[in-house]
C-alpha cells in the first residue's frame, strides 16, 4: 500500500527520465507485492514483465504520434487514410504483443496471477489518471 503512496505523488511527472525510472521501480514492487510473487516468480516473471511494458511504451509513443498528427484541421483525406492505416498496425501490433506476453507469463505464473496482474495495472493507472486531473485542477 506505501508504494502506491509513493507512486500517487510521481504520476504527473511522466516526462522527467529520473521520476519515470522511478515510477516504474514503485510499479514493480506494487506488482510483487499485490501479485504475492515468490521469488522465484519474481525472478522468472519480472524480466518478461519489463520486456513486455517497455515494447508497449514504444507502440502506445507511435500511437500517440499518429493521434497528434491526426489531430490537425489541415488533414487532407490522402493522409488521413495513411494515418489510419498505420494506427490499424500499430493497434495491431499492440495485440499480437499483448497476446505472446500472456502466453509467456503461462509458463511462469498461474492465470489467477495473470489476470490479478492486468487488474493491479488497470488500479495504477486510474490512480495515475486521478492525480493528473487533480494536478490540472490545481494550476487553474
Amino acid at each position: 500500500m506505501a508504494a502506491f503512496l509513493l507512486l500517487s505523488n510521481i504520476c504527473f511527472a511522466q516526462t522527467d527520465s529520473a521520476k519515470m525510472k522511478k515510477m516504474e521501480e514503485l510499479r514493480t514492487l506494487i506488482i510483487i507485492e499485490k501479485l504475492s510473487l515468490t521469488p522465484k516468480e519474481q525472478k522468472d516473471f519480472l524480466p518478461l514483465y519489463h520486456a513486455y511494458k517497455n515494447a508497449e511504451i514504444k507502440l502506445q509513443k507511435q500511437i500517440n504520434s499518429i493521434l497528434k498528427n491526426g489531430n490537425k484541421e489541415e488533414v487532407s483525406q490522402e493522409k488521413a487514410t495513411k494515418l489510419l492505416d498505420s494506427l490499424q498496425k500499430l493497434q495491431l501490433l499492440k495485440l499480437n504483443l499483448l497476446n505472446a506476453a500472456i502466453t509467456k507469463f503461462k509458463t511462469v505464473l498461474p492465470a489467477t496471477k495473470i489476470l490479478k496482474l492486468f487488474i493491479v495495472e488497470k488500479e495504477i493507472h486510474r490512480l495515475c489518471a486521478q492525480k493528473l486531473r487533480e494536478k490540472k485542477g490545481e494550476k487553474k
